[in-house]
């Protein structure tokens, strides 16, 4: 996930570590639902504001994507 957001641009990588765990546990370690969830828990933090994602916002993602 680092490697994604790095190539992306990002300068500071925006998920903190139980995020990271989250998502790894939501998605079963699979990539395509790893993206699609990173991507949609990144859009919550922006809209909230949030300086980093953390595992709220990574399940808040998980339930709008129904994954």
């Amino acid at each position: 996930m680092q490697q994604r957001v790095r190539v992306a641009g990002a300068n500071n990588f925006p998920f903190d570590s139980q995020a990271v765990d989250a998502v790894f546990e939501l998605s079963r370690g699979n990539l395509r639902a790893i993206d699609h969830l990173a991507r949609k828990s990144l859009g919550f933090a922006a809209v909230e504001s949030s300086a980093a994602v953390d595992p709220s916002l990574v399940t808040a993602a998980r339930q709008k994507l129904l994954l």
